[in-house]
C-alpha cells in the first residue's frame, strides 16, 4: 500500500471516529437531565469539534423548557461556536425576553453574540434588526435597556457602511436571516 493511500485511508478512519463521537455525545446532550452534564458535553464538542449537528443542538436545547433556568453555558457555547446571522431573529427576542437585571449573564452572552454576527450582514436583517429596535424602544421604559437599544441601533446603522466597504470587493452576497 502507498503512503498515500495509508493517509487517504487513516484520514477517513479518523473523520468516521469524529463523526461517530460528535453523534454519542450529541445522543447525551439531547437526552440527559443532568445540567452540568450537559454544559461538559457542550462545551467539550464547542471546544472540540466544527459539526452543523452541533449548533442546531445548541439552538434546541435553548428553546427547549427542560434547559428553562439553566440556558447560560449553552448561550455561552452557541456564543463561541456560531457568529452566524441567521440567529438573528432568535437573539433579539430572547435578550429581550431576559431582562439584565434578573438573567445578566444570558443576557449578556447574547448582547455579545448580537454585536459579533460576523460581517457582512445582509440588508434584509440590518434593515429588520433597526425596525425592531425602534419598536421595542417605543415600549421599553427601564433607562438601561433603551441604552441597550440604543446601542444596536447605532451598531445596526454602522453595519450599513460596513456592507459597503465589502461591496468594493464584490464580497456582498444577500443573505437572508
Amino acid at each position: 500500500m502507498s503512503k498515500k493511500n495509508e493517509i487517504d485511508n487513516l484520514l477517513e478512519k479518523i473523520i468516521f471516529d469524529k463523526k461517530k463521537a460528535i453523534n454519542e455525545l450529541l445522543d447525551i446532550l439531547n437526552n440527559t437531565d443532568d445540567h452540568d452534564v450537559g454544559n461538559k458535553i457542550a462545551l467539550f464538542l464547542v471546544d472540540n469539534f466544527k459539526d452543523k449537528n452541533i449548533e442546531d443542538c445548541l439552538v434546541n436545547l435553548i428553546l427547549s423548557k427542560k434547559w428553562e433556568n439553566y440556558k447560560g453555558t449553552i448561550w455561552y457555547a452557541l456564543q463561541e461556536y456560531s457568529d452566524s446571522q441567521k440567529f438573528l431573529k432568535l437573539l433579539f427576542d430572547a435578550m429581550l425576553k431576559n431582562d439584565y437585571e434578573q438573567n445578566g449573564e444570558v443576557f449578556m452572552h447574547i448582547y455579545y453574540m448580537i454585536i459579533n454576527i460576523k460581517p457582512p450582514m445582509s440588508i434584509t436583517s440590518i434593515n429588520w434588526a433597526i425596525g425592531r429596535i425602534k419598536k421595542e424602544r417605543e415600549k421599553e421604559k427601564n433607562k438601561f435597556n433603551q441604552q441597550i437599544l440604543n446601542s444596536l441601533e447605532f451598531f445596526f446603522k454602522g453595519q450599513r457602511d460596513i456592507r459597503k466597504f465589502y461591496k468594493q470587493f464584490k464580497y456582498i452576497e444577500d443573505i437572508n436571516m
